[in-house]
């Protein structure tokens, strides 16, 4: 499972493939119900994940919380959208870890105190 994938740093610099690639990671943003900006830690660039409407179910949707951990293969294309030169358009979509939305991050206010 996890000799399978490419990591986004070697992805991003290797460009548009003909071949089916998997990419994990963990979602820093999911927006539109279509795009996941996702990082796994190779490089400081996120990569864009793209989601067709209507073939993926919402009971996944709802999942895609900042920080949950996915696995998404597809087909790496050049992107439309600005911010990115390339994007992974997802065939399929699993989620390896959920993240609370509402514990995650942290509120750390007022947990910490100075003393004098």
């Amino acid at each position: 499972m996890f000799n399978e994938r490419v990591k986004i740093k070697e992805l991003l610099l290797a460009g548009p493939s003909k071949k089916e690639i998997t990419v994990m990671g963990w979602v820093r943003t999911f927006r539109n119900n279509q795009f996941i900006a996702m990082n796994d830690g190779s490089t400081n660039e996120n990569l864009q994940v793209v989601l067709e409407l209507g073939k993926f179910a919402d009971d996944i949707l709802k999942r895609l919380t900042t920080s949950a951990s996915i696995k998404a293969s597809g087909f790496v294309v050049a992107s439309l959208g600005k911010g990115q030169k390339l994007e992974l358009k997802a065939s399929t979509l699993e989620i390896l870890g959920d993240s609370d939305g509402e514990k995650y991050p942290p509120d750390f206010r007022g947990v910490l105190s100075l003393k004098n």
